[in-house]
């Protein structure tokens, strides 16, 4: 908790003791009695009574002095309070909120394969106002009717009369990006709704006064982001207020605007300056701040609470300096605290509990330092190509499109110190203090693959929508150093390819091998953790266990969180779910600060230059594999062991058709009979239980795959 210094708490307290001496009934030019500033549970101490009493009968001068001490102390504490970040509360908005969402972009495939059906499932659950309305924009001409159809089969049909309620929110508007008079007209349509929503149908004079009202008020702000006071000294927002004052009184409706902007990075500069211009002032005149303050103190300003925000979908530059040029381009008209840069992967749920995981549980947070890690592995896997739509891939490439920015989230939770509080920014200040350590990776920190043909499966150049002769890479595996004292040594590698054998998201924490060890060389035995994200999301810790029986024979084996098994019947919400709620709330813990994305990129971009000149050789690898035979050695030199452990070979979680122990070992005995019949014998079925994990394809890495070189993915 921060407090007042001392010279600023007794500066407080002899003003206050000023308007004490005044309210307790002391003649002008009596001096008040002197106020000590007192130790923690201690009383207000004052002069005796008569000794400053200027001629005051003392009992009326001591009783003038403890009511003045009373009222000096209650003011007095108010001065001293934690830091507003320590009382920082995610927004409950409660049913009192009117919400427009704009979906721009609203006709392509992210809005009706993401966005949709996230708003979808939160209106289902109850988590949006009832007075809601969700506004596509686009420039395809399609009516209010046409998107309703084209996202009905998005939709979850189970519930037909609620997906009704859902479409009968929806509406679409015609427009062009780069043009004004299609914000002109959305910003319109979004005050009457706001006017309606607030007091009923308003007069067409109503509506003209206020919109005019307006736009008056944001020429006058100049730009100013939360409401602010114009040059010429009236806060934004009192001609509307006085417009619309007749409308609904002294205090307007709670309103809120989110701008989800489903489009492609290269049209934000014009999109966020035309949305700023026509349509980010709330009907009322307020100009929505993000940290939820209505602008300018009219009668007729919207409530407490109100907001106006904007979610902006990756990628966010090219490089450092693209990105810096593109956040100019937005900051100039959009301040940070209105800005939600979506991360998907910051709402996965085991993401999510990666705080949980190091601050709440000494049992995991007590190693997880450079004495006791060996090395750290962030994988994510694809096990498909770009399939036609390597246009877009091919000028970005694996570490853009994925590393720079969900991976180094994940690193960034993982290795962060603890923050101060879970105020959105104290989080995010360890996160930027992190990343800031993390020297850029060098040449000879990497291990870049393109996947071939193989399979019947086309390779990535026999895309036709690739550059011919094109060197982007498909897989890259990068390694990195945070230069700390908690860190400092341990290599951290991030793994990332499409066209893999499997769908993986996992962070895999390898330790030590204890030293002097009692039970002979534990190298492959080592113990470790794993979060697997996807598929089937679960924590698991690997140890080395006494064996069953009546020898002292030791093996691996596993502590195991399988959330499918844990957790039956719950049904983890969608990660775009769970961040439109978040921006709702105000919340911008998992959204990316601008000061994040520039150490990300300033920790990537010598590499990616490089990549781009044709400095680093290029791997090929077949289509279903795990990935190119050089990242073995690559990974081996960062210090990864193979370790002899196997997921078990028939698990509930992945058949959860199976619970009984009969049904477990039938399967079982189906599993060793078909490894012999491929003639592998007792040895082989020994080998396909090892193998997988010590490559990476067992535990987190999948089930039952083929044994593979040690280090691959």
């Amino acid at each position: 908790m921060s407090r007042l210094a001392s010279k600023d708490l007794d500066a407080a307290a002899r003003e206050i003791a000023q308007a004490a001496a005044a309210a307790a009934g002391f003649p002008p030019g009596v001096a008040p009695p002197p106020l000590t500033v007192p130790k923690p549970g201690a009383a207000m101490q004052h002069t005796p009574a008569g000794a400053a009493g200027g001629g005051l009968d003392p009992k009326a001068h001591a009783a003038a002095a403890a009511a003045a001490s009373q009222l000096m102390m209650e003011q007095l504490m108010e001065h001293v309070c934690p830091s507003a970040r320590d009382e920082w509360r995610a927004d409950s908005f409660g049913g009192n909120l009117r919400l427009s969402i704009v979906v721009l972009g609203a006709s392509g495939d992210l809005a009706k394969k993401k966005t949709y059906p996230a708003l979808y499932q939160l209106f289902k659950k109850g988590f949006l106002p009832r007075r809601l309305q969700i506004v596509g924009y686009a420039r395809s001409r399609m009516s209010t009717p046409e998107l309703r159809e084209r996202l009905r089969g998005y939709l979850d049909s189970g519930d037909c009369e609620c997906v009704e309620q859902f479409l009968n929110s929806c509406s679409y508007m015609h427009g062009e990006y780069d043009a004004a008079e299609g914000y002109e007209r959305l910003g319109t349509e979004l005050s009457a709704w706001e006017a309606q929503m607030s007091v009923g149908t308003p007069t067409k004079a109503h509506l003209a006064a206020a919109t005019a009202a307006a736009q008056a008020a944001l020429a006058q702000a100049a730009g100013g982001a939360n409401g602010g006071a114009p040059a010429g000294g009236a806060p934004p927002g009192n001609a509307a207020a006085a417009a619309g004052g007749g409308l609904h009184g002294p205090q307007g409706a709670r309103l809120g605007r989110l701008f989800y902007l489903a489009l492609p990075p290269v049209v934000y500069p014009q999109v966020c300056e035309h949305l700023r211009t026509y349509c980010a002032t709330l009907f009322g005149g307020g100009g929505g701040g993000g940290g939820g303050d209505r602008a300018g103190r009219g009668a007729a300003q919207p409530a407490q609470g109100s907001f106006v925000r904007l979610i902006l979908e990756k990628p966010f530059g090219s490089d450092l300096a693209s990105s810096e040029a593109l956040a100019n381009s937005i900051g100039a008209h959009w301040p940070e605290e209105q800005l939600y840069r979506i991360d998907h992967y910051l709402g996965k749920e085991l993401v999510q509990n990666m705080l949980m995981l190091r601050f709440a549980n000494p049992i995991f947070s007590a190693f997880f330092n450079r004495h006791y890690i060996s090395n750290i592995q962030i994988t994510f896997k694809e096990p498909f190509g770009t399939e036609g739509r390597g246009g877009y891939f091919d000028s970005y490439g694996i570490i853009r499109d994925v590393i720079q920015n969900h991976l180094a989230q994940v690193l960034a939770l993982l290795t962060m110190e603890a923050p101060v509080s879970l105020h959105p920014d104290d989080i995010r200040d360890e996160k930027v203090k992190v990343l800031r350590c993390i020297a850029p990776a060098g040449l000879g920190d990497c291990v870049l693959g393109q996947y071939a043909a193989d399979k019947g499966q086309p390779g990535y150049l026999d895309d036709p929508t690739v550059h011919p002769g094109s060197r982007t890479p498909t897989f890259a595996a990068v390694r990195v150093f945070v230069r700390n004292e908690r860190w400092d040594g341990v290599p951290i590698i991030i793994k990332a390819g499409k066209a893999l054998n499997e769908r993986l998201a996992a962070v895999r924490i390898q330790l030590r091998t204890p030293p002097a060890s009692i039970f002979g060389p534990l190298d492959h035995m080592r113990n470790e953790l794993v979060v697997r994200f996807q598929p089937g999301e679960a924590i698991y810790a690997k140890m080395v266990v006494k064996k069953p029986g009546l020898e002292m024979d030791f093996e691996m084996s596993e502590l195991d969180l399988s959330y499918p098994e844990r957790y039956k019947g719950v049904v983890i919400p969608d990660a775009y779910e769970r961040l439109i709620l978040d921006c709702i709330r105000g919340d911008q813990q998992h959204f990316v600060r601008r000061d994040e994305l520039r150490a990300a990129w300033a920790i990537f971009t010598p590499l990616l230059h490089a990549i781009d000149a044709g400095a680093v050789p290029l791997h090929p690898y077949p289509y279903g594999s795990r990935g190119p035979a050089a990242v073995d050695q690559f990974i081996t030199d960062s210090g990864y062991q193979r370790t002899e452990y196997s997921w078990q070979q028939v698990h509930p979680s992945h058949h959860p058709q199976m619970s009984t122990p009969a049904q477990l070992a039938a399967a079982a005995r189906e599993a060793a009979a078909a490894r012999e019949a491929a003639g592998g014998g007792a040895a082989a079925a020994v080998g396909a239980a090892a193998g997988p994990v010590a490559g990476g394809g067992g535990g987190a890495d999948g089930v039952g795959a083929a044994p593979a070189p040690a280090g691959k993915l």
